[in-house]
């Protein structure tokens, strides 16, 4: 989804992944622009099934689109019962000059219970703070979390 502005290109856009009942939407990527100002920002799964024992894999990418220096810091939001990197809370900063990627680890502990959703996505969210842009951007990770065995009727 994008929005533009017709007179000076400024422009909003949201990428977005995932199936209603097959795994959670979520957004994946946003790039702004406004005025001298812009990014691209990006999720990547290296993998995508997650359990206790197993931890997903993913990157953020960040891309500096515009003609300044932007100072950037990525928290995180994350479902009780989970880590990025084996730590419950974590963020990154840096002055983003042409572009950056971080590798991370995301993990679900064993006393993590699943909500009462009708799909199985465990999402990692990132909150993009941007100087110079007003709001926060968040975008999203997301792993399969393995489903116990159904029990069958008799």
């Amino acid at each position: 989804m994008k929005w533009v502005d017709p007179q000076t290109y400024d422009f909003l856009a949201f990428y977005l992944k995932g199936k209603r009942h097959q795994s959670m939407p979520r957004i994946v990527g946003i790039a702004r622009k406004e005025g001298s100002l812009g990014f691209d920002a990006w999720t990547e799964e290296t993998t995508r099934d997650i359990t206790s024992e197993k931890s997903g894999k993913f990157r953020i990418c960040l891309e500096n689109t515009g003609k300044q220096k932007l100072k950037t810091q990525i928290s995180f939001l994350l479902p009780r019962g989970t880590t990025i990197d084996n730590q419950p809370k974590k963020t990154i900063s840096t002055k983003l000059e042409k572009e950056a990627h971080w590798e991370l680890k995301f993990e679900v502990k064993p006393e993590f219970e699943v909500p009462p959703l009708s799909f199985w996505t465990i999402l990692a969210t990132c909150q993009l703070q941007i100087d110079k842009f007003s709001s926060t951007f968040p975008i999203s990770a997301g792993f399969e979390l393995d489903r116990p065995p159904m029990k069958r009727k008799k």
